[in-house]
């Protein structure tokens, strides 16, 4: 039996749950999500309705899987499931919290929160068995992810997260993903920590922007990537960390435009990558690409980039080992490259390339450098 306090917006919920179905409240295909806070009174659900839902004061219905499913509706309260088994999923469309959710060391099904407002979200510790969805949702603050585990996929596509103002948008520091994790298209004000997270499947981070306000724009140092990195169109301001990070397939960095002057760019020392890494098609860092022994099972592609690091070195492939270095084209404007003690197995291809140096310095250092092949 339901209690008797129930609004008519949360006995709809409560008759839908053990059947699974959705709870659809709102009054246009395309409700204004961002200006919830003016929502009449009979699109709200506290967040302790849904909290014991969750929690089993409901019994799934024979025959089906119950869940919580609700579009266009304003959860008001702290949904609360720290430390909770959590048997049933969580799906919202189009809500808005007005409290950050919390499900610290949870253990759940499918979390998928897409198109909504949230104010933060806490994932520490938490284990899904399925997929973590905030696909085009606005996260204002803080996504914790440190320590999760999801068995399944976790997909922040298009999402926007972070104020600004703090350090971190995104802390998922040692996070396991048994899948892939998707931030493309997502903007990003603040971190993205992923140090030490291990993915099994692929990285995809193309067309993102990442602002990093007190650190680094994305931290994967000493990350794991089963497949690979695409970040095809990424723009940073910050610098972009992939410190003694492996990854099995290639990482693709094509188009990118990473911002961070008077420092690292990109910073990629002892990073081991099995396949290519390509850094072309209009690539641009203004800042100085650091790949000090990095081991490149494959290629190193710079054709058509452009480099910048005045009064420093703008590449610098220190003791680096790579089958192959492509720089057809490449211009450095202002700033050196640096290939001491660099072993290249194949080709060195730097036709074409406008080297511009440092006033008094040669334009390329290459003492006890290694070239199977120099091409002009």
């Amino acid at each position: 039996m339901a209690p008797a306090d129930l609004s008519a917006a949360e006995a709809l919920l409560w008759q839908a749950f053990p059947r699974g179905t959705w709870v659809d409240l709102r009054t246009a295909d395309h409700d204004e999500t961002l200006a919830a806070g003016r929502w009449p009174a009979d699109r709200t659900i506290r967040a302790e309705v849904i909290t014991a839902l969750l929690l089993g004061a409901v019994e799934p219905e024979p025959g089906h899987l119950a869940a919580v499913r609700l579009r266009g509706v304003r959860v008001t309260g702290l949904l609360d499931l720290m430390g909770a088994t959590v048997s049933g999923s969580l799906v919202c469309e189009h809500c808005r919290f007005d409290v950050a959710p919390r499900l610290a060391e949870a253990v759940t099904r499918t979390v998928r929160i897409i198109e909504s407002v949230l104010p933060g979200f806490n994932g520490a510790r938490m284990r899904a068995d399925g997929i973590v969805n905030l696909h085009r949702s606005v996260i204002r603050g803080l996504l914790i992810l440190d320590r999760a585990r999801v068995t399944g996929e976790v997909f922040l596509r298009g999402t926007t997260v972070g104020d600004g103002t703090g350090a971190v948008a995104i802390a998922a520091d040692g996070l396991v993903v048994e899948g892939d994790l998707d931030f493309s298209g997502a903007t990003c004000l603040g971190s993205v920590r992923l140090r030490g997270a291990r993915v099994t499947g692929w990285v995809n981070a193309s067309g993102a922007r990442l602002r990093g306000a007190a650190g680094p724009a994305l931290d994967a140092d000493n990350a794991v990537i089963g497949g690979s990195f695409t970040g095809k169109q990424l723009v940073s301001e910050g610098k972009i960390k992939f410190q003694h990070a492996r990854i099995g397939g290639h990482l693709q960095l094509t188009g990118a435009r990473l911002h961070n002057p008077g420092d690292w760019a990109l910073a990629g020392g002892g990073v081991a990558v099995e396949g290519g890494f390509w850094c072309s098609d209009g690539f641009t860092a203004v800042g100085e690409v650091r790949l000090i022994g990095a081991r490149l099972g494959s290629n190193l592609t710079l054709t058509g980039a452009e480099l910048s690091n005045p009064g420093g070195v703008a590449l610098n492939l220190d003791s680096a080992t790579l089958a192959d270095f492509d720089g057809a084209g490449l211009r450095v404007p202002a700033g050196q490259l640096s290939l001491v003690g660099t072993h290249v197995a194949g080709r060195l291809n730097l036709a074409a390339a406008e080297l511009g140096g440092v006033l008094g310095r040669p334009a390329v250092v290459a003492d006890g450098a290694v070239i199977g092949k120099s091409l002009a």
